[in-house]
């Protein structure tokens, strides 16, 4: 049986650019296992390695955790060009309980804006798709309930600090889809990020923002995105389809199909009780004996007999 594996090829231990370049030719072919036919494998590899020589700070961080990051992204079909995926670093305990901690720095995929849109317009359900910041001079107004709405007019100057984000998908039914959040609800999602006092909320808070509401919408949505591991994770993924199982072998019962088959009711229009109408037999004795001999007497005894 022909072995697929490819050897690394030798890599210099002094530069950790050359070592990850050999863990990605080795380990290849899982990536390629991943991706969708739309992104050639030799594509993804060279944007992460563009990434890695811009960045090259992530070569100082766990190289399992990088590599598990690009696994990630490859499931997605989304490519770590900092506009449908990223990655960010962030600082993990590896120590056990009861034991002083021991810091070291990993690699975690974020999909993007942009990817959670690419997402989104993947199922082929959707013709619409806005998610945007909102700042402390826009005009800004949205209604909950049985009519809903959100109304946007962004200011053309000194916009302000940003106050809420939203997001809104339209169904192919017509149906609207909104997701708004408060700069509270922000910045609660940003405390329970790994990346909280990273790059990504420190520089480009207003995309995150609009990533956080997407990302919320995105949770009552039929999407199968694995969201990364640098936000909270109280957005629950959509997994209904897992419970419409059980549902599905009731109507193989066969219970239901015997029913109609039961011998009672067949046997209903042979009872016995009418055929005994002519127990006026009696009443011929005192006339003739030989009445019993005619061919109506046999005919009764025979349909007494049969169901026997």
């Amino acid at each position: 049986m022909a072995n697929n594996t490819i050897k690394a090829p030798q890599a210099n231990e002094n530069n950790p650019l050359e070592q990850f370049c050999a863990t990605l030719t080795s380990r290849q072919m899982e990536i390629k296992a991943l991706l969708p036919k739309s992104i050639r494998l030799e594509a993804f590899k060279r944007v992460v390695i563009t990434v890695l020589q811009e960045k090259p700070e992530m070569l100082a961080a766990d190289h399992k955790s990088l590599f598990e990051a690009c696994l990630k992204c490859a499931k997605d079909g989304l490519l770590p060009d900092g506009k449908e995926a990223a990655f960010a670093i962030f600082n993990s305990n590896i120590a056990k309980k009861n034991e002083p901690p021991i810091w070291i720095k990993k690699v975690a995929y974020m999909p993007m804006v942009g990817g959670i849109k690419k997402q989104i317009w993947r199922t082929g359900e959707y013709t619409y798709i806005s998610a945007n910041p909102v700042y402390e001079n826009d005009d800004f107004d949205y209604c909950l309930g049985d009519d809903e709405y959100i109304k946007h007019k962004p200011a053309m100057s000194s916009r302000g600090d940003v106050i809420a984000a939203y997001a809104i998908v339209k169904t192919k039914n017509g149906e609207f889809m909104r997701s708004v959040l408060t700069r509270e609800d922000i910045d609660y999602i940003r405390s329970k990020s790994k990346g909280k006092d990273g790059e990504f909320w420190n520089e480009w808070y207003d995309r995150m923002a609009v990533k956080s509401a997407l990302r919320r919408l995105a949770g009552y949505l039929n999407l199968s995105v694995d969201f990364g591991d640098d936000d909270d994770s109280e957005i629950p993924i959509y997994e209904e389809p897992k419970k419409l199982a059980k549902p599905e072998e009731s109507p193989a019962l066969p219970k239901p199909e015997t029913v109609p088959a039961l011998a009672k009711p067949e046997a209903a229009p042979a009872l016995a009780k009418p055929p005994e109408e002519p127990t006026l037999m009696p009443q011929p004795k005192p006339q003739t004996q030989t009445q019993p001999q005619t061919q109506p007497q046999k005919q009764i005894n025979t349909a007494k007999q049969k169901p026997f």
